[in-house]
């Protein structure tokens, strides 16, 4: 067995899986929320809907995008990966089908929605070939001689930002639906509510970093069993 894989061998597999998952939505919808906050209120402090010709740096507009679609990706993600080593409720929902698991009904439109999540995960994880086919130069066949070029703007339309909050927003509700419905896959597994209750703890120390570096072991096959990490753990808690 490799541990680049989630290996679902009982019900209590699942349950772990799917409790993960929602966990990681739940954290990453709420940092999304509070960076479209963000950039609403920078929208109406420039007053940039009343002012559509008001310019902005690039840098502005690079800093809201980079990190809304960090965030936004990392969600598509967790609902749309269908690659084998991927953690996502696509592979959750594969899973449980192939082993008989009870599972949430969802609508054909739902089922279709969810195939478009993974659809938009796609497009957004690599470098589509669309992308490329789209250009005014491609479609009339002009190729351009001398260097290559390519323009820097100095400013960009204030509009742009309020272009970014529109599709960020619809966003976030979309990923909001789905995390309920992730709660309600939860409740029909376990048969029991699912309910989500933070605590407080002062100081995040250090050693949390020890999940992403085993992980990281695992996947460079420095790591290859589950002893292995109880060694790992019990090796780092006598230092």
């Amino acid at each position: 067995m490799t541990l680049k894989q989630f290996k679902f061998s009982s019900e209590e597999d699942f349950i772990y899986y799917l409790r993960e998952l929602i966990l990681l939505v739940h954290k990453n919808i709420n940092k999304y929320e509070e960076q479209v906050k963000e950039l609403e209120l920078y929208i109406e402090e420039h007053k940039l809907i009343e002012r559509p010709k008001r310019v902005i740096s690039p840098k502005v507009y690079e800093d809201f995008r980079g990190r809304l679609l960090f965030t936004s990706n990392y969600l598509l993600n967790a609902f749309g990966d269908q690659a084998d080593l991927g953690t996502s409720y696509q592979n959750y929902r594969k899973a449980a089908r192939k082993q008989n698991i009870k599972l949430l009904d969802l609508s054909d439109e739902e089922q279709a929605e969810l195939n478009s999540l993974t659809t938009s995960r796609d497009w957004s994880a690599h470098i589509p070939a669309s992308i490329f086919h789209s250009s005014e130069e491609r479609a009339n066949n002009l190729r351009k001689k001398g260097p290559i070029t390519y323009p820097e703007f100095n400013k960009f339309q204030g509009l742009w930002l309020v272009s970014l909050y529109e599709n960020s927003y619809k966003g976030l509700q979309g990923f909001k639906k789905w995390k309920n419905i992730l709660m309600r896959e939860y409740s029909v597994l376990t048969d029991e509510p699912c309910m989500i209750v933070p605590f407080s703890i002062d100081v995040r120390e250090i050693s949390d970093l020890e999940i992403p570096e085993i992980s990281w072991l695992i996947q460079t096959k420095k790591i290859k069993s589950i002893s292995e990490i109880k060694e790992y753990y019990n090796s780092n808690n006598q230092t």
